[in-house]
């Protein structure tokens, strides 16, 4: 980010250019949108040098102005060549759409000198015409219905004269609902998260509470055999380091894998040998 702020936009300056002088300088009133590349500045005199400037706008100022200096062309009443145009859906609040209309006239031939925009839904025979668009290289068509497939076109126009562009299909389906941003909305949704978190937590808890009233109690070991030298009697010195399990955090919940046979009791210990009897002798 730049350290005068967020860019706002763009401001346009110009000056009519007479030899080595330039005319007081002017501005246009509307500023540009930060998205967009391109912008139409009308109302010059034809056959004309004009100085124009721009300049970038933040909530800080305006910054360095950039100038390039170009000629208007003559006046030519004739009819236009087909416009070509950009049309694509714009996000709107739930129930709306908007489609964001935007002329490109050729910088060669004759473009006209303004637009209109023209729409209607696909399979409806009435078409529906914005103003003349003089001041500026879009329109935004509104009030349409989301979900739907509107075909749109312009018209370029010069004087008396004008020209069709082809017909193209916008559709107005939205991926998702729109959240519009705000702090209420965003204080919300932190606090469902976190009821949400809990309520994942208790659910958690009654599962393995659940599982271990089904478990009775209980104690089996893993299914991995107890086994001795040649003998078959259980050992525990052989015990198997899987016999307890663990749930996926790590912590014991004091169960052992079902389906595995229990352990058999340990032997009693010896009886003590009477006094004065003799050691046993081994050959």
């Amino acid at each position: 980010m730049d350290e005068n702020g967020v860019l706002t936009g763009y401001k346009i300056y110009y000056q009519k250019v007479t030899g080595t002088s330039l005319g007081p300088l002017q501005e246009r009133k509307k500023l540009i949108d930060p998205k967009f590349d391109r912008a139409k500045l009308a109302g010059l005199e034809p056959n004309t040098k004009y100085r124009i400037e721009i300049r970038a706008k933040t909530k800080a100022g305006e910054g360095d102005k950039y100038y390039v200096e170009q000629t208007t062309k003559s006046v030519i009443n004739a009819q236009p060549d087909t416009p070509a145009f950009e049309a694509s859906m714009l996000t709107a609040k739930e129930g709306t759409a908007h489609i964001l209309v935007r002329w490109l006239p050729a910088l060669d031939g004759h473009p006209g000198t303004h637009f209109k925009a023209w729409y209607k839904l696909k399979g409806h025979p009435k078409w529906t015409q914005t103003n003349e668009v003089t001041e500026d290289d879009y329109v935004i068509l509104t009030g349409l219905e989301p979900g739907k497939v509107y075909e749109v076109k312009i018209t370029a126009h010069d004087g008396e004269y004008f020209s069709s562009s082809d017909i193209k299909e916008v559709d107005t389906t939205n991926d998702g609902p729109l959240i519009m941003p705000d702090d209420k909305m965003a204080t919300a949704g932190w606090f469902i998260g976190v009821m949400l978190a809990l309520a994942f937590l208790l659910l958690v808890l009654v599962l393995v509470a659940s599982r271990g009233a089904t478990a009775g109690g209980n104690t089996t070991c893993t299914t991995e055999s107890w086994r001795t030298a040649g003998e078959t009697t259980p050992t525990p010195a052989s015990t198997s380091t899987r016999t307890r399990r663990f749930t996926e955090d790590g912590s014991f919940i004091g169960q052992y894998v079902p389906g595995a046979r229990a352990l058999p009791p340990a032997p009693p210990p010896p009886e003590p040998a009477p006094r004065g009897a003799m050691p046993p002798t081994y050959v």
